[in-house]
């Protein structure tokens, strides 16, 4: 059983983060949220959604398995983006998608700076071309706007940021926050440790966003 619906615009979700969507891969098929089995509590400062079963062929399939997000905003620690996936396959990877975002250039990796070409890049942790010493993202919209993304993450477990930008509106762009489980490991859930996405101002030290 192989999804190829790669064209198939998982369902999104809009939280205080923005928009986000969220899938889990096994090794035998990606999977999203399904919008049927899906329940949401909103409280002050917290966005948390449960899917009790997963969509797959285009959302025309489901599945029993288990997907769950949380957006936190911290006030002064930015907003946290946590996931636990579950699947009988067992899960390979969690990807988390922030939609929306501004394209900049990418500031902390050895060259230094790193445009975003027209048809996306892939930064990846620990190795990976250009390599990467941290699990830490920072984007540059402006001189003055800048964007940070860090996994929080106590263990050295392969993470990658994917930048799509956007076919009709190429200032914006959407990034995938990927987390691999051990190859080795075979389990059928998978916890993300926190995303922690921080947006800043440079004009005025008082205009952290997040």
């Amino acid at each position: 059983m192989m999804d190829s619906s790669t064209q198939w615009s998982y369902p999104r979700h809009q939280t205080i983060l923005g928009e986000i969507s969220v899938r889990l891969h096994t090794y035998e098929n990606v999977y999203a949220m399904h919008p049927d089995h899906l329940s949401r509590i909103q409280e002050d400062g917290r966005d948390v959604l449960e899917s009790s079963r997963l969509a797959w062929d285009r959302g025309q399939q489901e599945t029993e398995g288990h997907l769950s997000v949380a957006v936190t905003l911290t006030p002064g620690r930015g907003i946290r983006i946590s996931a636990i996936g579950v699947h009988s396959e067992g899960v390979k990877s969690l990807v988390v998608t922030l939609h929306g975002v501004p394209r900049g250039d990418i500031t902390n990796v050895p060259e230094g700076r790193l445009s975003i070409p027209e048809d996306g890049c892939t930064i990846s942790y620990p190795g990976g071309w250009p390599d990467h010493a941290s699990a830490h993202l920072g984007i540059e919209v402006t001189e003055s706007l800048l964007l940070s993304i860090r996994s929080e993450d106590d263990q050295i477990r392969s993470k990658t940021f994917v930048m799509i930008p956007h076919v009709s509106d190429p200032g914006m762009m959407d990034v995938d926050l990927l987390l691999e489980s051990d190859p080795t490991d075979s389990s059928t859930s998978l916890t993300i440790p926190e995303w922690v996405v921080v947006v800043l101002n440079r004009t005025s030290p008082d205009s952290e966003k997040a």
